[in-house]
Formats: structure tokens, sequence, C-alpha cells
């Protein structure tokens, strides 16, 4: 099965490497729209834009199924006429709704971009959310600056109201970023996608460490295309940036 998995930028890695972990014998395509990155500072009309982009370069790709690894495009599927692929589509906004439908929580953090929670669609989600911005987090992260944006990390962090435990990891980039913590567990959608991208790539890997020797990665970066290559394999395979 040919997989696409499309981004802003580095930040969807994320949920690919979970899936490339689990059923390394599929072939993937990675699109990485770093020309246009940070989303989270850009109109819908735009974000409708590059949306449909990333989907009608999965449809030139023939792949069959995408997976929306960009929770601020996410929130615009329902917004654009998906009836015009031949792929599904998994939406990480889509994959918490179900989350939250089936698992009870009394109130949760998000962090996420400015576009994601603007648009509000976590208000379909069934539990009390507080909504935190971090715009600073995804440039960061973009350059690689991982220490910088750990720092920052901590600092949205901070703004947690008193009593929430549960962190939604609400972009793909903030995944790079957790590490254990005694104050917090964090909900992270690159987890929770795994089980629908499963029902349809259904032969897990025997051993997680034959994924890179195993799978086919076609990427596609907007901008910066050999210094991102690099960066995704570092991110995928040779990270010590915690899982």
């Amino acid at each position: 099965m040919k997989i696409g998995f499309y981004d802003s930028g580095l930040g969807g890695l994320s949920v690919l490497r979970e899936s490339v972990l689990a059923y390394p014998e599929h072939d993937y395509v990675y699109w990485g729209d770093s020309a246009r990155a940070p989303y989270g500072a850009k109109s819908p009309e735009q974000l409708k834009v590059f949306l449909k982009d990333a989907l009608d370069y999965m449809q030139a790709k023939e792949v069959e199924l995408v997976v929306s690894a960009c929770n601020t495009t996410s929130m615009y599927i329902p917004d654009i006429n998906i009836a015009t692929y031949d792929f599904k589509i998994i939406d990480l906004h889509s994959v918490m709704k179900d989350f939250f439908a089936a698992n009870q929580f009394d109130k949760v953090a998000l962090l996420a971009t400015e576009a994601n929670i603007n648009k509000a669609r976590f208000e379909e989600w069934s539990v009390a959310v507080q909504a935190i911005k971090c715009p600073t987090l995804v440039p960061l992260v973009e350059a690689l600056d991982f220490d910088a944006a750990k720092k920052e990390w901590q600092h949205y962090l901070s703004k947690v109201e008193d009593g929430i435990k549960n962190i939604v990891v609400g972009c793909t980039h903030y995944a790079f970023l957790l590490a254990e913590s005694e104050d917090f567990q964090f909900i992270d959608p690159a987890h929770i996608a795994l089980a629908a991208i499963g029902e349809f790539a259904l032969h897990p890997a025997t051993h997680v460490s034959s994924a890179h020797e195993a799978c086919n990665i076609d990427f596609h970066f907007t901008a910066n295309q050999e210094r991102n290559i690099k960066a995704a394999n570092e991110l995928l395979f040779q990270s010590s940036i915690k899982r």
C-alpha cells in the first residue's frame, strides 16, 4: 500500500514515524510545505489553498490512503470537496474527536497554533478545553533549534490552569519537544492516529528496528529539499529526541 502524509514542514514526520515503525512494509509519500510554513498565522482562505495543494499532490502520486499530519489544515477538511479524490483521508481532528467520545476527561489543555485554535473545532470534542496559542514553536522546530523550542514549550506549559493534568499536543511539530513529566500526561494525536492507520495497514512490524531498512519513503519539500530530507531521516531514524 502507498500511504501519503502531509504537513506544513517537518512536524508531520512525528506521525509518519509512528506508522513507519509499526508498518514498515508499505510505501510512503511525504509532502512538507516548508516554503509556506508556518501555517499558524495564515488566513482560512490560504489554508484551504494549501490543503488542496497537498491533496492534489497525493492524487498525482496515486496514494491509497492520506494521513493529514497537520493539525491546522485538518480543521479545514470539511470545507473542501474531498469527493474528487480517490483515497481515504485520516485527519487528526476527527481522530481526536473520536478519542474524546470514547474516553472521559474532566478538562484538558490544548496547545496548538493560532489558526487551529481560532477555527475552534475543539469545541466539538466531548471535553472541556483550555486553549493555549503557541505561535513561536513551529518556526523554531523548522529551524531545528530544539533547545530554544523546548524552552518555549515549557513557557506555554506554565500557562496551563491549575488542576489540568492532560495536555493535547495540538501540532505535530510539538511532538518532538515532549519529555517525561511528573506534572502532565501528554495526549499525542500521532499515537492515537496509528489505530486508524492500522485499519488499512494491517501488518505490523515484528521488530521495529527493521523499519529503516524495510520501508520506502518518497520525500517532497517545497523548499530546502536537500536540507529537509537530511533532517527528516535524522528525525525518523537517528533522532535522540524522545518518542
